[in-house]
């Protein structure tokens, strides 16, 4: 079911190179604060530091999974409104 659905907007939305190349970036953006967020984590884990550091890593994971996300809705989103 999900695999019908997903083809079926992907023929739908064809993306431009611009909006892929953004995306493409955008997610990188998501990828690098998401490494921060694990070393962060990591640290924490490995000196039991202070608590705030381990609500600072999770804080960082939650902003990083927030970015990749908006770069996929914003991306696809800009596509449906050129196409229109």
């Amino acid at each position: 079911m999900f695999q019908s659905l997903f083809n079926d907007f992907r023929n739908k939305i064809k993306l431009e190179n611009k909006t892929k190349i953004i995306m493409k970036y955008g997610f990188l953006c998501a990828l690098i604060v998401s490494i921060l967020s694990s070393i962060i984590l990591f640290t924490y884990e490995a000196f039991y530091a202070s608590p705030d550091l381990y609500y600072i890593g999770l804080q960082v994971f939650r902003i990083s999974l927030i970015i990749g996300f908006s770069f996929l809705v914003c991306g696809y989103c800009i596509e449906i409104i050129k196409n229109d």
